[in-house]
């Protein structure tokens, strides 16, 4: 009986998804893979199956319960003291991004980093601003967007300069940092001490494929510094619209933690995020290091 109810379970679960979730077909097949604990356990074991279709029936603003349901299937960790999804990666496949992003940190200068990421000209600040993804806004204009009250534009990285985590060898004018959320590795370079302002870029995003499907890389892009404080910095990216908030939130503190939400209908603002903040920074399981 077991074994008949879930196969039928699987049909209706496929039936629910539209071609625009086609991409999560990967997930069936890791729904099948855990079948097993749901044919072999009790009835106990069950009371997830209503969780796995609301997953599905989500629609691709779900993407943050993908994780959930492989989690659930395997009873796992989210990420073990060494990243955790690093023994799952294609290792040359991994190995070879990592290097590429390494190489282009070592042999750009920060002016050409900057512009590789997308910032037309780091020298013109009194000018046209590129706070919204894809526009560069007046001065004027600027105010009118919801994210602008948030930002600081004059941060300082303070929490690179006091964490022997990040300072150690000392900061000359940029540093490299590795995140490790549960289905991705991030890539930050802080570049600090310059006049007159700082940057935050996302200078990688891999994506652990084996674990996911359907989940999209983010494009190299600058971050927006929302708060700078010794114990941690929180930033985020660009919102899509001038009336929308980002619709992803990031925390590194000062002891490594890291912390990474998504907003997945732009709705939240910086202080949602903001939130019990020490206690998602106790509960956190992701990590960051200084790799240069």
């Amino acid at each position: 009986m077991k074994f008949s109810y879930l196969i039928s379970l699987f049909i209706y679960i496929f039936l629910l998804m539209s071609p625009a979730n086609a991409g999560k077909i990967d997930l069936i097949i890791n729904l099948f893979k855990g079948g097993k604990k749901l044919i072999t356990g009790g009835a106990d074991e069950a009371k997830d199956v209503g969780k796995v279709l609301e997953d599905f029936k989500g629609g691709n603003d779900e993407v943050k319960d993908f994780s959930k349901v492989i989690e659930d299937l395997k009873g796992g960790d989210k990420v073990d003291e060494t990243f955790g999804i690093s023994g799952q990666l294609d290792e040359s496949r991994y190995i070879k991004y990592q290097e590429t992003t390494i190489s282009e940190f070592e042999n750009l200068s920060v002016e050409d980093l900057v512009k590789k990421h997308g910032i037309k000209n780091i020298k013109n600040v009194d000018g046209l601003l590129d706070i919204i993804d894809g526009a560069e806004l007046s001065k004027n204009l600027l105010e009118t967007t919801l994210i602008h009250p948030y930002i600081k534009y004059n941060w300082q990285g303070k929490v690179f300069k006091n964490s022997l985590f990040f300072n150690d060898p000392s900061i000359k004018d940029k540093i490299l940092i590795k995140c490790a959320s549960n289905l991705e590795m991030l890539y930050f370079t802080a570049i600090i001490n310059q006049d007159p302002r700082n940057y935050l870029l996302l200078s990688g995003n891999f994506i652990n494929k084996k674990r996911v499907s359907g989940k999209k890389s983010m494009k190299r892009q600058e971050m927006l510094v929302l708060e700078d404080f010794n114990e941690y910095i929180v930033f985020s990216n660009k919102p899509k619209e001038i009336k929308k908030f980002p619709s992803r939130y990031f925390l590194i503190s000062s002891n490594k933690k890291f912390l990474y939400e998504m907003n997945f209908r732009e709705t939240n603002t910086p202080k949602d995020f903001a939130n019990n903040i020490n206690t998602k920074m106790i509960k956190t399981k992701f990590l960051c290091e200084r790799i240069l």
